[in-house]
């Protein structure tokens, strides 16, 4: 008979329903168990099934909205596996915007001690590769404000100052380019005074 045979794009689906579903860390155990099955399958010659970027950001995403303590870590796991892939050849695999916003979201959720710092460095590293000419890591408004949001829940000490600086560069490149997707707006401003509120002085 016909079998109906999975394909990336139900997996994808399935993982973003998990990704979305608020179960937590179970649903980003979960949904890494799925990419790795994924994995396994298509190794085992199964060509309809290949984990692509939006597998591999579904479960990032799975990880940032889990709430766990290492939540973090584990999509920063994800994006380091995802990387080394893409660097190995594998195209299908590439990193992109979605996948480093999702992993500094991560990081501006949890508000652990350093992790401000980490969505900053993140942040730096799209902006090289972006510089380096690869127009798929373009950091956008989302991905600056999603810093300084990790800035304003850090409570550290500078927080307001390192927020006031990502805003003002921000500011400059929209101002030399009149790129729209890196115009400020009112979530980056309510983000910078979020951060002036609650910097420790």
């Amino acid at each position: 008979g016909n079998d109906v045979k999975p394909t990336t794009i139900n997996f994808n689906t399935v993982l973003d329903a998990w990704a979305k579903s608020g179960e937590g860390e179970a649903a980003a155990e979960r949904a890494e168990a799925i990419l790795e099955w994924m994995d396994r399958l298509n190794k085992a010659g199964n060509t309809d099934v290949k984990p692509d970027t939006i597998t591999f950001n579904a479960v990032i995403d799975a990880w940032a909205r889990s709430g766990c303590k290492t939540g973090p870590q584990r999509a920063e796991r994800i994006l380091n596996h995802m990387d080394e892939l893409y660097q190995g050849g594998n195209l299908d695999v590439k990193p992109d915007t979605y996948t480093y916003n999702t992993l500094i979201n991560a990081l501006a959720k949890s508000g652990d001690g350093g992790s401000a710092a980490r969505a900053e460095e993140i942040l730096n590293i799209m902006e090289q590769r972006y510089s380096a000419g690869d127009k798929s890591f373009k950091p956008n408004t989302r991905s600056h404000t999603s810093v300084i949001d990790a800035w304003a829940k850090s409570g550290e000490q500078g927080a307001a100052m390192r927020a006031e600086a990502i805003l003002d560069n921000l500011r400059g490149m929209y101002d030399a380019t009149k790129d729209p997707d890196i115009k400020p707006n009112v979530y980056t401003a309510n983000a910078v005074m979020n951060a002036c509120a609650f910097t420790k002085h």
